[in-house]
């Protein structure tokens, strides 16, 4: 949308009837998003756990206040629960309910269970003390808003938005056509697209500029050059050339 805009204008993408076609893969989109979801949850799960992502109150009708609270409407995977009990083997749930169409929360509650071994990742704390828990009761306390996953073999495993993001593109190398691309975790906890917005370092991959520009100024791939330390004065300053750290 934002590539349209800026090329043809507001006008023409909402009422100038363009047809736009994509080289996406829809299957391969699927499959990228989880690839780079998975190392996100990996390497943050890594990290510990930082805390609920809300605090309501689990005595009487928990359902109303946790059906205000927006989730990650495009994880449809996780879901918002909160916290009714919390024992040495076990953390008992309550999901957060659907709404109608009219925006009434509906009558029915479902609640579940996240086993220890579910939420063992999360006895690390992020926070700078690094304390360890020993059990789920000291990680979670009743009233705190927590995101789940189900399992297909039942019950739920304890989830965090992660707080490291990355970018995810996939490319056909003979044609150039992007097959898949992911711009962050999640769309709806953040709209900035990091595979097309950020400002990144080329890295190694300007390399291949240097060789080409190389074999045009007569060098060929049997040439050998002097591979030591070299120093640039420009401006009174002295550049040397190193990795980046």
């Amino acid at each position: 949308r934002r590539q349209i805009i800026e090329k043809y204008g507001d006008k023409s993408l909402y009422e100038g009837g363009l047809s736009v076609r994509t080289s996406l893969d829809p299957q391969m989109q699927i499959f990228a998003r989880k690839a780079l979801q998975d190392g996100l949850i990996t390497y943050d799960q890594r990290r510990g756990y930082r805390g609920p992502v809300a605090k309501i109150s689990a005595a009487g009708d928990w359902g109303v206040e946790l059906a205000k609270l927006n989730a990650l409407s495009d994880v449809p995977e996780w879901k918002l629960a909160v916290v009714l009990a919390v024992s040495t083997s076990r953390v008992d749930i309550g999901l957060q309910p659907a709404k109608e169409a009219g925006g009434k929360v509906v009558a029915e509650r479902e609640t579940a269970t996240i086993a220890a071994d579910d939420m063992e990742w999360a006895y690390r704390s992020a926070s700078g003390d690094r304390k360890t828990a020993k059990s789920p009761e000291g990680v979670l306390a009743p009233g705190d808003v927590v995101y789940v996953e189900k399992k297909e073999e039942g019950g739920y495993r304890l989830r965090q938005p992660p707080k490291v993001q990355g970018g995810l593109v996939a490319m056909a190398p003979h044609t150039g056509r992007v097959l898949a691309m992911v711009g962050g975790f999640s769309y709806a906890q953040s709209e900035f697209n990091r595979a097309t917005q950020a400002m990144r370092q080329p890295g190694s991959s300007f390399k291949p500029f240097v060789y080409a520009a190389a074999l045009d100024n007569g060098y060929t791939p049997a040439s050998v050059i002097m591979d030591a330390p070299i120093e640039f004065v420009a401006g009174g300053q002295v550049w040397r050339p190193q990795n980046y750290g």
